[in-house]
């Protein structure tokens, strides 16, 4: 039975995007002169943001009607927000600025991916079924071929498009990732994947609340390792993303994650696909104007 206490899956969401503006406005508006002193605060409350949703993430794709679907929405949702920001730098850069951009739904879809193909290989390695075999395959592609296609690129038009300018270099760039999203390039790391696989598989709260819990704990261990292996932190790909004073605040996140009580509560399914876009652009233009 599920208890009343606590916090529904809607007023979690509602926190995890107020922590994520926030975040955003300390991350693009720090140019700005009375939002500069507040900048680091900002980023630091805006941690607790995507532990929360990528929590939220999982109830939902273990209880989804149609993980092909949801695959789908996730890819297209991706590409969306990667156009638009390929066309706002492209066309744009000169007043917003060329900046790097993330996108979210890259990093869910690759957890749902990497989440049916263990899945499904599991069933495959049971049955032997010749159709589970082939989503099997169809799914290892979908991890394989956009990290050797933009390996590809890098290695062979990367030079070339240099000649060409900053500008095209980047609508190249923003293009491959956009419709081939790569996993190493998720944002926050592949690292985050793996965590998001592990909470689909503690199949409780509480299992998924103690996976985070040990998470936080092995990344702050390693920042006070780091401290005194500086070369070894700058040498490890993607270490410096997850181990460093700020992303460990994501630890607030917990206390969150324990008070949600299993339901839903208001339905707003469409709204973070359109507000996570738009919000972004609004604030570059905020710095552009103001910075």
């Amino acid at each position: 039975m599920r208890q009343s206490f606590g916090l529904t899956a809607f007023q979690l969401k509602l926190i995890a995007v107020v922590a994520m503006t926030l975040d955003h406005v300390g991350a693009y508006c720090g140019d700005i002169s009375w939002i500069a002193p507040y900048a680091s605060p900002l980023r630091v409350i805006g941690r607790i943001a995507m532990p929360v949703f990528l929590f939220l993430f999982v109830q939902s794709l273990r209880h989804t009607h149609s993980r092909p679907r949801l695959l789908l929405r996730l890819y297209l949702a991706g590409l969306l927000v990667e156009l638009w920001d390929v066309a706002g730098i492209f066309f744009l850069g000169d007043f917003l600025g060329c900046r790097e951009t993330g996108n979210i739904f890259s990093t869910f879809l690759y957890v749902a991916i990497l989440v049916e193909l263990l899945e499904q290989l599991w069933r495959w390695l049971k049955t032997r079924d010749r159709r589970t075999g082939l989503w099997v395959l169809a799914l290892a592609a979908m991890v394989v071929v956009p990290v050797w296609l933009n390996g590809w690129i890098e290695a062979r038009l990367l030079g070339p498009a240099h000649a060409l300018g900053i500008r095209y270099l980047l609508l190249l760039l923003g293009l491959t990732d956009a419709f081939f999203p790569s996993l190493l390039y998720a944002e926050y790391t592949p690292i985050f994947l793996g965590l998001g696989v592990l909470l689909y598989f503690a199949k409780t709260k509480g299992l998924q609340c103690g996976v985070f819990a040990l998470f936080c704990l092995a990344c702050i261990g390693m920042l006070f390792y780091c401290y005194g292996h500086v070369d070894f932190y700058l040498s490890v790909r993607y270490l410096t993303v997850i181990v460093n004073e700020t992303q460990c605040w994501m630890v607030l996140a917990l206390p969150l994650l324990l008070l949600y009580n299993g339901q839903r509560g208001r339905p707003v399914k469409w709204f973070f696909y359109w507000y996570y876009p738009l919000h972004r652009t609004a604030l570059y233009t905020a710095q552009a104007l103001l910075g």
